[in-house]
């Protein structure tokens, strides 16, 4: 459009424009891609392929574009005679100032914008004009640089930029452009194994049938970093380990390392002999200080040579990346969660539509090898070297096997579930996993994530991992703006594979796999080679020799363990810490069970009560917490194996605390399982928690259960107290009103209360099992009341190994003397006003380990809920001549699980079920118990 300039100024802002943006466009167009030099060092130090000329810095690189439009633009408007404070110049004037703000430390691109142009407001620019002063300039040019990395910058600085330019009109052209992204989804040059690795599982299918493999048949880890070496371009090397045990040996297990480097079809191998599947099975079972490297394709297997063993392993069952995560072993290490998310998204691309994910993998699928340090005998596990698990041989069908209805899954959009591509959200819940350093099996046994029946939702998960990624995303910006940026851009990764766009990924298997290398593989190598340091190895986790094995080794890694067939590979390879699974309803013989193993915790105040806490963190020892944990740890691993879900109705355990209340807004506390609440005590709140106690006593239940919802009735404000008619009243409401199964009481008088007495005897008669704490006054007291009364369950503290403390009363001669842990016990704890202390500590909601019987109530309280959920789930319709749910009931199954231990009688879920091999057994046992 022709404009009319005959009155008007010429627009300095213009000239200065055209002037700058020619060396501003080629500081940033020598940012874009790196030197040489680097290049040269990046592939000297990493073993992946590299990208061919992929931009390094892709935000500079579309930025580029933007300046690109505004210079031809700039340029016509010139030549049109664009005046001063015409519209044009405007624009101009704004892009100058983002400009400029570019070139700063500290850049606010929403800056308000001037109206006037004034050439001494573009210092840095001017420098980047004129190269001086140099100091300046090269100041300048370094802000641009960091604009442009990860490392210096956010992605919302970045966003903030990009949006103002786009206002800017005409002046930057198409606004369809991509976004200014972190990473680029371009430019990837992976190589694509995927016919090999098919080839792979082919070749170890026909080498596994020996027919003496016994139930799994061949245990095969496959490394997830392929090797990388020169070879010929038809053969790729795989690494493994594999494990073979006969079916009628039982004396030794134990891994051989392997190498095959598969052939494609197409060409043939000569000058070697075929090894058959007997000969497959000698050279697997030998055990040597070398390792044979095979050679082969479908239908031919050779032996090349023997090489010496890449890593000392040890010959027990390998550690899943779900057991460490339960463990909390992955150490706060971005870069080391940034590579292991960066394998396993890779692994996942690699063996898409192979039959090694004939089902989707999960974190019990992701393994590492137990290795020995020859200097120290320690046991380490190094993330960088992750394998894939599998089941092989023998014609069983595991993870390794083809399933119809599975390999279809991704290439057609599921209906009957929220997600479309069940493959797609299992890497996303693993990297999310990754990414926290915990999984998600916690979230899973909550209640609202089950039916009716206790059955795990179809699209809990999906739903579960939702929420998770957007409390991250909520999460404010960490101090270290490096690592806040690396874990954004990884947020980013996990965001596209819990909630893909369906347009994105495609709607057949070949373009989802294409688009999952694009949108997840390619982002994650890029921020792998960028956020990485080029000589970084992470440290490895030391493990303990039972690490892996809470209540028995792995039995898809030892048939020895007598694990039924119809479990399958993934259940099989993390007995130590498995994957919920979708419980059916069953009503089987004892003998079903059989094959199913258990086996994976100054005043006068002799008359008042007292809440019995032996002590907290400050009187014991790490390593007296860390036996503990483990113990708490065995447990939940029998909870999670088991399936002891969260049922509703009938089903439901309704256990009621009398205590100190409960501290209710503790952000750890479960509010759904929290059923009623009521204070006995005038103008104090039951979901108030003064003491701890209360709190601490909930949470113990809550972390051991999924069965059980709690009533809270709340009789104390302070560690000691005189009123047992509150307790009376508070005892009678949980009969009567909440109508509970179960009642927990941890405090103890020296002296009995008749009205206490008689309401207690009415709960036991209406079938309620109550649970009381012994006393903690050592040998210079006796059992307390109500643990003192009759038929009530009088339990004692013991630490893991069964030993009871010294704090515990002396064992009666008349009685039962039940004790189970109590000692260092970890569960939620609020620390509120302390009146007594004459002085407000202020609110700190956190956890604390905690001594003494007052632990070990609730402790037996929860190994009661486990057994009436086992029962109930493995027993169901089962006329009992005792019922397992009446105090009678429990006393007899407590009488079966116990072991003498020096007078008292010690009760451990770990223990009784490593005696106990099987569910049938079990049943048998208690059946004869309860009859």
């Amino acid at each position: 459009m022709a404009r009319d300039n005959s009155t008007s100024v010429p627009s300095s802002a213009i000239s200065f424009a055209l002037k700058v943006l020619p060396p501003f466009r080629n500081v940033v167009k020598s940012l874009t891609k790196p030197p040489p030099s680097t290049i040269s060092v990046v592939r000297e130090s990493r073993t992946e392929p590299q990208p061919s000329s992929p931009p390094l810095r892709p935000f500079l690189a579309i930025l580029g574009q933007y300046l690109d439009e505004a210079g031809k633009c700039i340029t016509q408007w010139h030549a049109s005679g664009c005046h001063k404070g015409s519209p044009e110049e405007k624009q101009v004037l704004n892009l100058l100032t983002l400009l400029e703000e570019a070139t700063k430390d500290t850049p606010d691109f929403q800056r308000k914008k001037p109206s006037t142009y004034s050439r001494s407001s573009y210092s840095n620019l001017e420098a980047i004009l004129r190269r001086s002063p140099r100091e300046k300039r090269n100041s300048a040019i370094k802000c641009i640089k960091n604009l442009g990395d990860i490392r210096s910058r956010s992605k919302s600085d970045r966003e903030k930029f990009q949006a103002e330019l786009e206002n800017l009109g005409e002046l930057t052209g198409d606004k369809s452009r991509e976004c200014l992204s972190d990473l680029p989804t371009e430019g990837i040059k992976e190589v694509d194994r995927a016919e090999y690795v098919q080839e792979l599982h082919t070749i170890l299918v026909e080498a596994c049938a020996c027919s003496l493999a016994g139930n799994p048949g061949f245990i095969v880890n496959v490394g997830l970093p392929l090797i990388e070496v020169e070879t010929e371009q038809d053969s790729v090397p795989f690494s493994l380990f594999i494990s073979h045990l006969h079916t009628d040996e039982d004396t030794f297990w134990g891994w051989r390392e392997t190498q095959i480097g598969v052939i494609l079809q197409s060409k043939s191998i000569t000058d070697h002999s075929h090894i058959s599947p007997e000969e497959f099975c000698k050279l697997t079972r030998k055990q040597t200080l070398s390792y044979p490297v095979l050679r082969g394709t479908r239908g031919s297997l050779t032996k090349e040579r023997d090489n010496p063993p890449s890593i000392m392993v040890v010959n027990e069952p390998s550690v899943s990346l779900g057991n460490l995560l339960y463990q909390k072993k992955l150490k706060d290490d971005d870069a080391l969660r940034v590579k292991l998310s960066y394998l396993v998204a890779k692994a996942v691309w690699q063996f898409y539509d192979s039959h090694w994910m004939s089902e989707a993998w999960s974190k019990d699928t992701i393994h590492f090898m137990k290795e020995e340090d020859i200097r120290d005998q320690s046991i380490l596990a190094y993330l960088q070297r992750p394998f894939i698990t599998a089941n092989i041989g023998s014609g069983k069908q595991g993870s390794s096997t083809p399933c119809a209805s599975e390999s279809e899954t991704d290439e057609k959009p599921v209906s009957a579930c929220l997600h479309s591509y069940p493959k797609i959200l299992s890497l996303g819940i693993i990297l999310l996993e990754i990414f926290r350093g915990e999984g998600i099996d916690r979230f899973r046994m909550q209640q609202r994530f089950r039916d009716s029946e206790g059955n795990l939702h179809t699209d809990a998960d999906l739903v579960i991992a939702g929420f998770l990624i957007e409390s991250e995303k909520k999460g404010g910006p960490r101090k270290d703006k490096y690592i806040s940026n690396i874990r954004e851009l990884l947020k980013e990764v996990i965001d596209f594979c819990i909630k893909p766009d369906v347009e994105k990924l495609g709607r057949d298997s070949t373009q989802v796999r294409a688009n999952l290398r694009t949108h997840v593989v390619a982002p994650l190598y890029q921020l792998y080679f960028k956020s990485c340091p080029e000589d970084y190895i992470p440290d490895p986790i030391e493990l303990s020799p039972d690490s892996v094995s809470k209540g028995g080794p792995s039995s898809s890694q030892n048939c020895r363990f007598g694990v039924s067939a119809s479990i399958t590979a993934s259940d099989q390879q993390s007995l130590e810490l498995r994957q919920v699974q979708n419980p059916v309803p069953i009503r089987r013989d004892t003998e079903f069970y059989d094959k199913m193993a258990n086996d994976d915790a100054a005043d006068d105040d002799s008359a008042d009560g007292e809440l019995q806490i032996g002590g907290n963190e400050a009187q014991g020892e790490e390593a007296s917490r860390r036996r503990t944990d483990k113990w708490i740890e065995g447990f939940l691993n029998l909870l999670i194996k088991h399936d002891i879900a969260a049922r509703t109705g009938p089903n439901v355990i309704k256990v009621a605390i009398i205590d100190s209340g409960i501290d209710y807004n503790h952000r750890e506390v479960d509010r759904s399982r929290i059923r009623d609440c009521k204070s006995w005590i005038e103008n104090s709140d039951a979901r108030v928690d003064k003491v701890g106690h209360g709190t601490h006593i909930a949470g113990i239940i809550l972390q051991l259960t999924t069965n059980v919802e709690l009533y809270i009735g709340k009789v104390t404000d302070t560690k000691k107290f005189k009123r047992r008619d509150l307790i009376t009243e508070a005892i009678k409401h949980a009969r009567t009103e909440w109508k509970v199964n179960i009642i927990s009481l941890s405090f103890g008088f020296d002296e009995s209360d008749t009205d206490e007495n008689r309401e207690i005897q009415n709960c036991i008669k209406e079938e309620i099992i109550i649970f009381s704490s012994a006393s903690n006054d050592g040998g210079e007291g006796s059992r307390t009341y109500p643990a003192a009364y009759d038929r009530v369950i009088c339990i004692h503290s013991a630490t893991p190994h069964g030993i009871v403390a010294a704090s515990n009363p002396s064992a009666i001669s008349w009685g039962n003397n039940f004790s189970t842990v109590g000692e260092m016990v970890r569960s939620y704890w609020h620390l509120p006003k302390i009146e007594e202390e004459g002085r407000d500590k202020g609110r700190a909601y956190e956890f604390r380990y905690q001594s003494g019987t007052s632990m070990a109530a609730p402790v037996a309280v929860s190994i009661a809920a486990f057994m009436i959920g086992y029962l109930r789930k493995y027993a169901e319709g089962h006329n009992w001549a005792i019922d397992p749910w009446t105090p009678l009931g429990m006393q007899a199954i407590f009488q079966k699980m116990k072991e003498d231990r020096d007078g008292y009688e010690w009760i451990s879920l770990q223990r009784y079920f490593r005696q106990k091999k099987t569910v049938g057994e079990v049943l048998r046992s208690l059946k004869k118990r309860l009859t």
